[in-house]
């Protein structure tokens, strides 16, 4: 699935004309020990190696740049915030920033698109959870077998009221993905912008 997911990306950035506007999200984190270098603030000529520190706070960032031309390029969104809990902190810095944040925070880049003028936009970001998250009526395979059968019916799903509830939703659940949205997606018309989801997409 990643593979095809990419080879989409891919195929949909090669059609694009030189003046198409192109987002590319994405977010990170730096930890507030971190040193280029590995210089020592106490002592320039100090070169045993340091110790490792990995406690500490997390400062993320997160931001897009719009490539449109090599004249017209703009940084988008900038966000820093310090993530993690001082006693617990996600291993994977993916676990700082969730759907709720990530909404907000593309409401602010498409006001900030949308006040450049720019139309036809292309966003890629990578595939993040939270970047994926369906809107919260979408059926899931934790529904009651009824509320199931209730949802086939609305999508067209061919399965017996018989059938067992792991079947029905094993029928269900390729088409939803198919022709749900993620809610980021459904915030901005589709005239107006386009959006590529792949782990190679930057």
């Amino acid at each position: 699935m990643p593979q095809l997911m990419t080879f989409t990306c891919v195929q949909h950035m090669t059609r694009l004309s030189p003046e198409t506007p192109v987002d590319f999200l994405d977010e990170s984190y730096i930890h507030h020990h971190y040193s280029r270098h590995q210089d020592s603030l106490f002592d320039p000529t100090y070169d045993a190696p340091p110790k490792a520190k990995h406690k500490g706070r997390r400062l993320c960032f997160i931001a897009g740049i719009m490539a449109n031309g090599p004249q017209d390029a703009k940084l988008l969104g900038r966000d820093i915030f310090e993530g993690g809990k001082k006693r617990k902190e996600p291993k994977d810095y993916h676990g700082m920033f969730d759907h709720e944040y990530f909404v907000r925070w593309f409401v602010r880049v498409m006001d900030e698109v949308e006040s450049l003028g720019k139309t036809g936009v292309t966003f890629v970001m990578d595939n993040a959870k939270y970047h994926k998250v369906l809107p919260v009526e979408t059926p899931r395979g934790t529904w009651r077998k009824t509320d199931l059968l209730l949802a086939c019916q609305r999508y067209g799903v061919d399965v017996d009221v018989n059938d067992l509830k792991k079947t029905i939703w094993s029928r269900l659940k390729p088409v939803l993905a198919a022709r749900v949205d993620p809610v980021v997606v459904t915030m901005a018309p589709s005239v107006h912008w386009k959006f590529l989801t792949s782990v190679l997409a930057f």
